[in-house]
């Protein structure tokens, strides 16, 4: 379902291309800068353990960054933010059961203002405005709850708002060469996009299909201790009323020497559609079947959150290099409440861990939804513990790179390990070879890819 709405992100992106010109003559910062681009390609040959012959594959990256960016005359000791970048992504597998995406991830204009502050239109994260030194991650209990890019479910990437947006610096001073004091980021986004992700075919008379990493409903009901198969029939709302749905961001935080505490709260639809459904019994020449109502919706969400990061290398724990807490409380009308947390620890560019889990509150919910089928989903959100050994060898020609996920609590648990490694054969180029490693039980969040272990060799350039 999440397909449907592909062909709007695309048109939507691609409209925030178009802001840097418009406001070029408008902005004298902006006139002296031109667009540095890094381009990435990487051709792969993927052999799945459930599948008899390798399929191609080919990702393509471009980022275009401008070569001035804002804090120039500000601080140089603060995190350059270009006035312009574009972040393109995409991939093609070449079987039948391949997927493809194309996204304009971030695509932004900024505008210089006094003390540091700025202005942007176009697509980015709030976060990222906000002299974050740590990414957003799909790990951090703010970026489960925010819209994603699930194209590849296993290496999802938290997607960004497009709208307008400030942010602002009070107070500051420089303290050991590092600004200091408080600061408000607000956004506000006109535009709704859900998650998006793997494209899924229904029919009233054939199960359902989708490509390879789609999750795909239940394709049988057991009643009465027979089972029948399952077909679905989609009753979704006007995609105009579905899309155009503000959505508004505000935070407001202090940054010390070290360190950085932010509260914030924000308000969108929800970013994957809760369901309701109803079944009825259809007897045809060629036997029984059950045919599946089903009716999505994108109730709106309001989270209040807490953000704790250090910025820096912390003089009380030198190995300490990376240090992040994240706490989410959501409200949506009609269901349970949600508080999601996470925390997560990086050591001396070579480990990093982290845990990410999920409490749910009781609500008020209606008699109707009470009294309704439900599709039940396991939540990627709930007893996920990660880690991540990286390490660098002949001179940092031969980079390794280990990942495990793993959902703890039964009877969802489930664990994927990816293994890489890659190679600098000179400058742009090199080769790399990657494995994947998917275990876990029929009810948990990896259950329906876990026939696709993979082994992944290929070569990448950049230039």
């Amino acid at each position: 379902m999440r397909g449907s709405y592909r062909f709007i992100s695309h048109l939507l992106c691609l409209s925030s291309i178009l802001f840097p010109s418009l406001l070029k003559a408008e902005i004298p910062h902006l006139s002296p800068s031109t667009l540095a681009p890094t381009t990435t390609t990487r051709v792969s040959a993927v052999q799945f353990a459930s599948e008899q012959i390798p399929i191609g594959r080919v990702d393509l990256q471009v980022h275009l960054r401008s070569t001035y960016t804002l804090n120039n005359f500000e601080n140089p000791h603060s995190s350059p933010l270009p006035s312009r970048e574009l972040h393109f992504y995409s991939f093609f597998e070449t079987d039948r059961n391949g997927d493809r995406s194309f996204d304009l991830d971030s695509t932004l204009n900024r505008i210089a203002l006094s003390s540091g502050s700025h202005l942007w239109i176009g697509r980015t994260h709030p976060l990222s405005e906000s002299d974050s030194k740590n990414a957003i991650l799909p790990t951090s209990a703010i970026g489960t709850r925010w819209v994603q890019n699930q194209s590849n479910p296993l290496e999802s990437r938290v997607s960004g708002w497009l709208g307008i947006g400030a942010h602002f610096k009070i107070l500051n001073r420089n303290v050991a060469e590092r600004t200091t004091g408080l600061f408000i980021t607000a956004c506000f986004s006109p535009i709704f996009l859900p998650n998006f992700g793997p494209s899924i075919e229904f029919s009233e008379t054939n199960p359902a299909t989708g490509p390879r990493f789609a999750r795909t409903p239940p394709s049988e009901i057991i009643i009465n201790r027979e089972s029948f198969p399952l077909h679905y029939r989609i009753l979704r709302d006007d995609i105009g009323s579905i899309i155009l749905q503000p959505q508004y961001f505000l935070e407001i935080g202090h940054q010390l020497q070290w360190q950085k505490i932010s509260l914030m709260t924000w308000s969108a639809p929800i970013p994957s559609p809760k369901i309701h459904a109803s079944g009825v019994l259809k007897v045809k020449q060629n036997g029984v079947s059950v045919l599946a109502t089903v009716i999505p919706s994108f109730p709106r969400e309001t989270f209040y959150g807490l953000r704790w990061e250090i910025l820096t290398t912390s003089p009380l724990f030198k190995a300490l290099n990376m240090a992040q807490i994240e706490a989410v409380y959501g409200r949506t009308l009609g269901y349970s409440n949600q508080i999601t947390f996470s925390a997560s620890v990086g050591l001396r560019n070579f480990l990093t861990t982290g845990y990410l889990t999920t409490f749910r509150t009781h609500s008020s919910i209606s008699l109707d939804l009470i009294n309704s089928p439900s599709i039940k989903n396991s939540d990627y959100a709930e007893n996920l513990f990660w880690i991540e050994i990286s390490h660098a060898f002949l001179k940092e020609k031969l980079s390794t790179r280990l990942r495990v996920e793993q959902h703890l609590q039964s009877p969802e648990k489930d664990r994927w390990i990816h293994t890489n490694i890659d190679y600098l054969l000179e400058r742009g180029m090199s080769i790399f070879f990657n494995t994947n490693l998917i275990t876990g039980t029929n009810e948990s969040y990896l259950s329906n890819w876990k026939t696709y272990d993979s082994v992944v060799i290929g070569g990448r350039y950049t230039w």
